[in-house]
């Protein structure tokens, strides 16, 4: 075989790979989705799929591409998320139990006789919306988590679940206990689920790369611009695994989120 005859084979297969790839993907997108369609800045699907708007396919109504971990911006002690359609996302994803929850949820708020949700999505979309326990005085948010799937229908607040507590930056390479006692306080370890969210961070830190989730005794944090690629600068992290939470944790390329309070 010569090697003319050798790369005409090897072009005829990529070809043929290529040709498969975009069949499966286009037979993929004959899919259709329900989604919560509203979202000025993203979406989600009716199989829990969360995307940026301009990532939507158009055609299917699905997020096929570019898909984005839900979760990511919630308040995982009480269930809340800062945006509806993280919320509903969240809310689908397994762990969340939304096939055992929605026979348990009527449609109207304690009412039977209302009915109850056929599907996962109807009824995360239902328990995610905001009502009257969401605000105060009418007008106003009681927490920037105000989109809850969790068995509250309205946010815990933080300084009514823990007591006032303030969140404290620690310098490069510190742990909290150190940041707080800095502020003339003591870190409160049972408050630090209450500020890791992506939404919590990016209130203190720029977030320039985003948020991404991890695991650390140092997290949640904010890896410094200064830090090698490797360990992701300017990325805030968002700690996954809760019982890691340490308030004497540290690492040399982070800025802790601390929860202080006065001793």
């Amino acid at each position: 075989m010569t090697l003319f005859s050798t790369i005409i084979r090897l072009l005829s297969f990529t070809l043929c790979l290529a040709t498969s790839v975009i069949q499966s993907r286009a037979s993929a997108t004959n899919q259709l989705c329900k989604n919560t369609a509203q979202g000025l800045h993203y979406i989600a699907d009716d199989s829990g799929q969360l995307c940026q708007r301009d990532k939507l396919d158009s055609t299917s109504g699905c997020c096929s591409f570019a898909q984005l971990d839900a979760c990511l911006d919630c308040h995982q002690a009480s269930g809340c998320c800062s945006e509806f359609e993280m919320c509903v996302s969240c809310c689908m994803k397994p762990q969340n139990e939304p096939a055992k929850r929605k026979l348990q949820a009527p449609r109207g708020n304690n009412k039977p006789e209302t009915g109850f949700f056929n599907k996962d999505f109807d009824y995360c979309r239902a328990k995610c919306r905001t009502n009257s326990k969401s605000t105060v005085h009418e007008n106003a948010y009681q927490s920037n988590f105000h989109h809850c799937y969790g068995s509250n229908f309205s946010p815990v607040r933080a300084d009514l679940a823990v007591g006032n507590f303030t969140i404290v930056k620690s310098p490069q390479g510190a742990n909290c206990n150190e940041a707080c006692l800095g502020s003339h306080s003591k870190c409160i370890i049972e408050a630090m689920a209450q500020v890791n969210s992506c939404a919590t961070l990016k209130q203190h830190f720029p977030c320039e790369n985003g948020c991404a989730e991890s695991f650390g005794e140092d997290q949640p944090a904010y890896v410094v611009p200064s830090a090698l690629r490797m360990h992701r600068p300017g990325t805030c992290m968002v700690n996954q695994r809760l019982e890691l939470m340490s308030c004497a944790g540290k690492h040399p390329n982070t800025q802790r989120l601390c929860p202080c309070k006065n001793r």
